[in-house]
């Protein structure tokens, strides 16, 4: 897929360095197919902000599931961690960060699926800045 404003953006399928499953990366350059986004750079734009958006919430969804699995996995004293109120509460802000993430980013879609990439903007960055602060939150629990 290629979407043109002046300089191309071209999809390519490579290996995820951490699982080393395929991927697909986008990445300014030589475009593979010719096609026109309504609206021009600014709604370029608008899209690449979304997708990493997304990206972000999904990878802390992840990292959110990594967690709950090694806190249910991992014993101390006889017992899982995930068992501890400790935890389990700092998971739930973990999972609520996820969450605003996640929602964020979908009242981003709709918006812009109800009026265009280039009129979405303010839900777009509104849906980037909560992704990555939540990112931000969520990784530094999820990490501990």
């Amino acid at each position: 897929v290629s979407l043109h404003d002046g300089a191309g953006l071209e999809w390519r399928r490579a290996a995820d360095p951490l699982s080393r499953e395929p991927a697909d990366r986008a990445a300014f350059g030589v475009p593979l197919r010719s096609g026109r986004l309504p609206g021009g750079a600014d709604s370029a734009r608008n899209a690449a902000a979304l997708l990493h958006a997304a990206l972000i919430a999904g990878a802390l969804e992840a990292a959110l599931d990594m967690a709950v699995d090694y806190a249910n996995t991992r014993k101390q004293f006889g017992r899982p961690i995930g068992a501890f109120q400790a935890v389990q509460q700092q998971l739930a802000v973990c999972a609520s960060e996820a969450a605003a993430a996640a929602v964020a980013c979908a009242a981003a879609g709709r918006a812009a699926d109800r009026r265009g990439l280039e009129d979405a903007g303010f839900e777009i960055g509104s849906a980037k800045v909560v992704a990555g602060e939540a990112a931000g939150t969520g990784g530094a629990i999820a990490h501990q």
